[in-house]
């Protein structure tokens, strides 16, 4: 969990919101925030939260990798990874380019649920942080 200032959108009194980003029961990744100041204000939806958001993450927990542990199943690794993040053909090439340690960096929760969808498949991965 993290938290950012923002203002109250019924009253515009400054507040601070908690923000939380987790992996669903359906295996979807959620992300949800809310705040209280007489009036209480929550937000939540399916996948990822705003750049804002995120980088508050990445701020607050640090940037997170994901690392492709079989070359064998890279082709297999990026095939999902396009159906999950949304990717195009050309983002998808630079994933077949990348390092194997180098797969993909973002929030921890994010590497995790790419993770878990990655193992069901079969493809080995490890999820690891960045050093700062």
């Amino acid at each position: 969990m993290i938290r950012e200032d923002g203002n109250c959108s019924v009253c515009g009194c400054g507040v601070e919101w908690s923000v939380v980003q987790s992996i669903g029961s359906r295996k979807e990744l959620r992300w949800s925030r809310g705040m209280h100041c007489g009036n209480a204000v929550e937000e939540d939806d399916i996948g990822f939260p705003s750049e804002q958001i995120r980088s508050a993450f990445i701020e607050a927990q640090g940037q997170w990798s994901l690392h492709l542990l079989d070359a064998a199943h890279r082709s297999n690794a990026v095939r999902e990874m396009r159906r999950l993040l949304g990717l195009d053909l050309n983002a998808a090439a630079r994933l077949i380019r990348a390092p194997l340690n180098d797969l993909w960096s973002g929030t921890e929760t994010e590497a995790r649920w790419i993770a878990l969808h990655l193992h069901r498949l079969g493809v080995l991965v490890a999820v690891t942080r960045q050093n700062s």
